[in-house]
Order: C-alpha cells, then structure tokens, then sequence
C-alpha cells in the first residue's frame, strides 16, 4: 500500500472505536496499561488515560486487516515510516507519537479536527451519555422564522433498511427518551442505554466484513485499494449511518458515517495539497488560511420536464426509475 492509501484508511477508520465502544465489543485492549499510555490521551487533572474509544479503533483495524489479508501491514518492511500504516495512523489520532517522520499521524489528527470544526462545542455531558444516546433528526429543527425550533425527533438506531420503522423520525417521547439537564446543559437521553442495540448493529456489520468477497491480490493494486475502499464505505454507510458521532452536544445530528467520510476526504486533500508542495514533512497543517481544497458543484438543467414526461400507465414506476436515473448520473458525473 502507498502512503496516500494509508492516510485515506487511517482517516477513515480514526473513530469507528465510537462504534464498538458503545456495543462494548472488541474491548480487549481497554484494560491493557501499555496500550493506554501508547494510544490514548492522558488527563492531567483527573489522573487517568481518556479517549479509550482509539482501543476498540485499534482492535478493529487488527480485526479487519485479518479479514482483508490485502491490507496488512507489511511488518517486514524497511522504510523508516514502516509503523506509520493506517492501523496505527487510526489509533493515534488523539495521541500522535513523538517521531520526527509522524507527519501521516498529524494529517489524520488535523482532518479530524477541520471534520469536527462546525460541529456544536457543547460540554453536555452525563454517565454514560455515549451510550444513551441516538441521532436527531436535522430536518426537526428546519425552521422559516428567524431561529431553529425546538426538536424532539430522533432517527430509530438501526442498519439502513428500506422498512419505515428503520427510516422514519419518532418523537422522543415514543423512543423512550427524556429531557436531561446537567451543569454543562441539557439534551434528550434514553432512559436506558442503548448496548443492545448498538450490540446488534455491529455484530451485523461485523457479520457482512467476514462475508466480503475474496479480493483478486493479482490485479493492479491502485484497483484493488479502490474495491476494498468501496465495499467498506458501502458497509460502513448501511451500520453506521443513523449512529451520532458526537454524544456530548446539546444537537447530536451528525452521523459517525458522515463524520469519518469527511474526515477521509479532508485528509486526503491535506496529503495531496502538501505533497505537490513538496512539504509533507515540515507543513503547518493547521493553517485554515491557504486554499487547500476546492468545493465543486454542478448542475443539471431540464430534470423537471424529463422526470414528469411519463404516461399515465405505470405512472408511479416510471417516476421512480426516472429519479433513479437522475441520481445515478448525478453519482457517476461527481466520480
């Protein structure tokens, strides 16, 4: 694998430990003193390592390169940035090492930071809030008086699925759910945590990765990276998708699958932006002032009067098929 494909996973993959943590699977790190000090941030006040969620990122990471036998860490490996891979690159995202070529470990740290930069800054928090948790519905608080209604709506936790009960907003009240106050502010939890239902999501999604088809190690590698990097995203869109990313804010209405997306994407014009700058060793990637990435959007004119252009027998399908085609164009043109 090449550095680019490194950073790309390592970003991707820095907080799917969120997801394990909350189901409390792949914990067996957790306990482990050596590994603690090694990945996780220490907490002067408090005397105690935090941001243990980076164990369950490593454990899957190890799980998943045992999965993938492609995307293994070559251990025999010469390169003086040998142990910088995606493994070690997810773990060490709140904790980079001292190593002066730990410039991978400092992208994936910076990109999570930018992912992060629009996220609510609430200090909201409870025993256990990360377990009690569930996604707010952004379209609760749309809103055409000059400020954002007040939202009771959450999206069911559970895998994507085409049944409504797995797609529609419920009220708060109905998810079993309660306003909570504490001295940082105030949030809707669930009364009970949520372990079983986070449990069941990823013993699905851990389930699917071991059903993953064998990938052909013979084909150019550059393709290779790229089939694997789809099957996970489309994996990881069906579990993680209706999961929040953050628990401790007031608004938790952005889904772990978003958040660890942009990140990849962040990161991945970060390397490339400083590589073609020759810098990739000594940059300052926190600098927010340089234009490092462009946003670039488009349009199609026309996709009314092509849409509704159907007759009036098998009037529904053809309205389906018609938007689906739109969509697919609209994916294939932005690939």
């Amino acid at each position: 694998m090449k550095e680019h494909e490194h950073l790309i996973l390592g970003c991707l993959l820095h907080d799917i430990g969120k997801f394990f943590e909350r189901a409390e699977l792949l914990e067996h790190y957790r306990n482990d003193k050596d590994k603690q000090q090694g990945y996780c941030k220490w907490n002067e006040q408090g005397h105690y390592f935090s941001h243990k969620h980076v164990l369950n990122t490593l454990a899957f990471c190890e799980k998943l390169s045992e999965c993938i036998p492609e995307l293994k860490p070559d251990e025999q490996q010469s390169s003086k940035n040998a142990d910088q891979n995606w493994i070690n690159l997810a773990a060490h995202h709140h904790n980079p090492s001292q190593q002066a070529n730990n410039y991978l470990e400092k992208i994936v740290q910076t990109a999570d930071h930018f992912a992060s930069a629009e996220r609510e800054q609430g200090d909201f928090y409870t025993k256990n809030i990360h377990k009690k948790t569930r996604l707010e519905s952004l379209l609760g608080r749309v809103s055409l008086e000059e400020h954002a209604r007040e939202n009771a709506s959450f999206l069911p936790l559970t895998s994507l699925s085409l049944e409504s009960q797995a797609i529609y907003p419920q009220l708060a009240n109905k998810l079993g759910m309660q306003k909570q106050k504490s001295t940082k502010g105030e949030g809707w939890l669930s009364e009970k945590n949520l372990v079983e239902d986070y449990k069941a999501i990823a013993l699905s999604f851990l389930a699917n990765l071991d059903k993953l088809q064998n990938f052909q190690s013979g084909t150019d590698k550059q393709k290779l990276f790229a089939s694997i990097l789809r099957s996970l995203l489309s994996l990881m869109e069906q579990s993680l998708s209706q999961i929040p990313a953050a628990t401790n804010v007031k608004h938790p209405d952005i889904s772990l699958f978003d958040h660890l997306r942009i990140t990849a994407a962040i990161g991945e014009g970060l390397f490339l932006y400083h590589q073609t700058k020759g810098d990739l060793e000594s940059a300052k990637y926190k600098d927010a002032k340089s234009a490092k990435w462009k946003l670039v959007c488009g349009d199609f004119s026309g996709i009314q009067k092509f849409i509704y252009k159907i007759t009036s027998k098998g009037a529904a399908k053809g309205l389906r098929g018609r938007s689906l085609y739109i969509q697919l164009l609209c994916d294939a043109v932005s690939e």
